[in-house]
């Protein structure tokens, strides 16, 4: 059996232990890992803690008070340490959400909405630790490559050939089309957004009709007819994110 170690930072003491009930009382009920939670109000605490015990989830308030690194700063210098680590943010305005791109969040709670928002969250993020076990395996020359979902950014067709793009920079050419990548990829996890692209939803930061943004700064066109369908997946999967 598993076991979870679960960080919880928010400057709000108070808030901060009668969230931990509520997590707590979830993954009793809920959670078939053992797990360990750690509270703290102070980034600087949390990131010497995380210095020697590995954490799987990290759930942190965004605004962490005045003359105080933020949650999404204690995210980035926790996410050195442990690229693997989930991310949560507790915060009282969505807002916020378009500035915690590159920690790659895997969910938003608000404040005032925890208690409903706990199994939803929680749901998410062993949906999450599934995906970082998922591959795809492709023909890339004479070799047969075995692709982690969770790096795959995105997938373009270049004349003949279709090209994997993952996150480390690695670039891997396929015979196939792009509708037989998309036949094994997850669609609740991928788009085709045009007739030569696939998309992996989680690099998406912004979408206009015909383009969207990766967090990488990338820009994808999104085919007229592929709009439709592209953007029913992608706010559906956007859905279950927030």
């Amino acid at each position: 059996m598993n076991s979870l170690t679960i960080f919880l930072l928010d400057d709000n003491d108070v808030f901060l232990h009668g969230f931990a009930q509520h997590l707590t009382a979830w993954l009793k009920e809920n959670a078939s890992d053992k797990y360990k939670t750690f509270c703290f109000t102070d980034p600087a605490a949390m990131l010497q803690a995380a210095a020697t015990r590995q954490v799987d989830l990290f759930i942190s308030d965004i605004d962490l008070g005045e003359d105080t690194p933020s949650g999404i700063d204690a995210a980035a210098q926790l996410l050195k340490l442990w690229p693997g680590c989930a991310v949560i943010y507790l915060t009282a305005y969505l807002s916020y959400a378009t500035d915690v791109y590159e920690t790659a969040p895997i969910y938003f709670i608000l404040k005032d909405e925890y208690d409903t928002r706990i199994p939803k969250a929680m749901k998410r993020f062993f949906q999450y630790r599934t995906e970082q076990q998922r591959y795809v395996s492709i023909i890339s020359g004479s070799a047969t490559i075995a692709i982690p979902l969770k790096q795959l950014i995105y997938c373009e067709r270049v004349g003949r050939t279709v090209h994997f793009y993952l996150d480390d920079g690695r670039d891997f050419p396929s015979i196939l089309s792009i509708k037989e990548i998309y036949e094994l990829l997850p669609k609740e996890q991928f788009s085709i957004c045009h007739r030569g692209f696939i998309v992996n939803h989680s690099y998406i930061s912004s979408t206009k009709r015909l383009e969207l943004t990766l967090s990488t700064g990338q820009t994808l066109p999104v085919g007229r007819s592929c709009c439709d369908s592209f953007r029913k997946n992608y706010f559906r999967w956007l859905t279950n994110f927030l």
